[in-house]
């Protein structure tokens, strides 16, 4: 089952093509304050990157939504290629450790593939999608799923050493600070777990935490859909301060470089620069059409993409323009990119990786698979009380079947049927 929202004022229509049997719309109207909802990303396959890269020595490792991770050289040459059986690593990076590539994808799985080969080492099934950035540490794999469960697995073998449950779904990302591992979920908490899955510390927020968190300097950072930023204790778990903000919410996660911790705010169309003593504003920056995106500091400078189509380089103490790119069609870019030799390292949903120089001059790009791009709807980032669309799927032998169904608090049973040209793939 996925879910979906749909806003109370919008009357019920679908449009589906689909190759696995009969479907049935379930639009159920109700305040999330009395019905929990947790819809995740609605991403249809092409060959967008929307993942992180990540540079590894003279290797660059990448998602895309064709179901491939990709390995190139620092020259854009492709390596090797190896094939999951859903998006891969969405809005995060793969992670590396002694030779390893760790990715994940909504097939449920994540995987370890020979980084030099891109040989399947092995592979572990959670109970649905995972989008989440492996955090490998200490011989051990971390990660949380859509399933509601942050696990820990084995490096080497993949075997689950432990999981621990939670109330809903995990996308955040974890982080390791002196041998503690610290996580968010959908049920607004962020948790900091002992190695050996002991729960140290919960800290409340007021919505839901999806982005990854940041930890240095003993404070653990996490943006919170209730559009705030919170620095909490990394020992005890206490709030140190909280940086508010009206009317908005957190598009990236927060990005921790000295003394300075970066995000983005999606209404306010802003990326913001605060100081980690006291959580106050050292400048921001006015972004156009803000949905994602997440910055990188390297130097004396902050690299910002935004799906406005531009790559902005920003001076870090004062948040003045330096440069910005922007490719001859204005291409969204991806969530992130990755620094490393000079060069920054960035996906784009017009299915290509980008290579620039830190001046901003484009030396090379890589195209995946599909050059159809992919869409994709952070479902997540648009949780509202109006009522949330269910979807069910269904492997029933009957077709041209569909039910949509309204229910209202106050009782309505009303059922409505109609009748579609749809016919599936044989």
């Amino acid at each position: 089952m996925e879910r979906y929202l749909a806003a109370a004022d919008v009357r019920a229509s679908a449009s589906i093509a689909s190759e696995f049997g009969d479907l049935q719309f379930l639009e159920v109207y109700a305040l999330l304050t009395q019905t929990r909802s947790y819809p995740l990303w609605d991403i249809t396959t092409g060959g967008t990157i929307w993942g992180i890269p990540l540079v590894v020595g003279d290797r660059i490792y990448v998602g895309a939504c064709d179901h491939h991770v990709y390995c190139l050289s620092l020259d854009g040459r492709e390596i090797w290629r190896f094939q999951t059986q859903g998006p891969v690593n969405i809005v995060t990076a793969p992670a590396y450790a002694d030779g390893i590539v760790y990715a994940t994808s909504y097939d449920h799985k994540v995987y370890a593939l020979d980084a030099a080969t891109g040989q399947l080492q092995w592979a572990f099934a959670t109970r649905d999608k995972v989008c989440a950035e492996p955090l490998v540490r200490e011989g051990r794999v971390y990660v949380g799923s859509k399933d509601g469960s942050f696990y820990c697995l084995d490096a080497r073998t993949g075997e689950l050493r432990w999981k621990v449950g939670t109330r809903a779904p995990i996308s955040s990302s974890a982080a390791w600070w002196e041998g503690r591992v610290y996580v968010g979920g959908w049920d607004g908490l962020l948790y900091c777990f002992l190695p050996d899955g002991r729960l140290a510390w919960k800290f409340p927020t007021k919505d839901l935490i999806a982005k990854k968190i940041a930890v240095g300097g003993g404070v653990a950072y996490a943006v919170s859909r209730d559009g705030s930023l919170y620095a909490v204790d990394a020992l005890t778990g206490q709030r140190k301060w909280v940086f508010r903000q009206r009317d908005s919410l957190p598009c990236s996660a927060p990005v921790l470089d000295k003394d300075m911790v970066f995000f983005a705010a999606t209404f306010q169309q802003r990326l913001f620069a605060l100081r980690t003593a006291d959580g106050s504003v050292a400048w921001s920056f006015p972004l156009t059409n803000l949905e994602y995106g997440q910055p990188t500091c390297e130097g004396e400078m902050v690299y910002m993409t935004a799906n406005d189509g531009w790559v902005y380089a920003l001076d870090r103490a004062s948040g003045k323009v330096r440069w910005k790119y922007a490719e001859p069609l204005r291409a969204d870019w991806a969530d992130g990119n990755a620094i490393a030799g000079g060069r920054m390292y960035i996906g784009s949903r017009n299915c290509k990786l980008v290579c620039l120089s830190l001046q901003g001059e484009k030396i090379w790009e890589f195209t995946t698979s599909l050059s159809e791009p992919s869409s994709i709807t952070f479902e997540q980032e648009r949780i509202s009380p109006e009522g949330v669309f269910t979807v069910v799927q269904e492997a029933a032998p009957e077709q041209e079947r569909y039910r949509v169904q309204t229910l209202v608090e106050g009782g309505s049973d009303s059922v409505y049927s109609f009748k579609t040209e749809y016919s599936s793939k044989s």
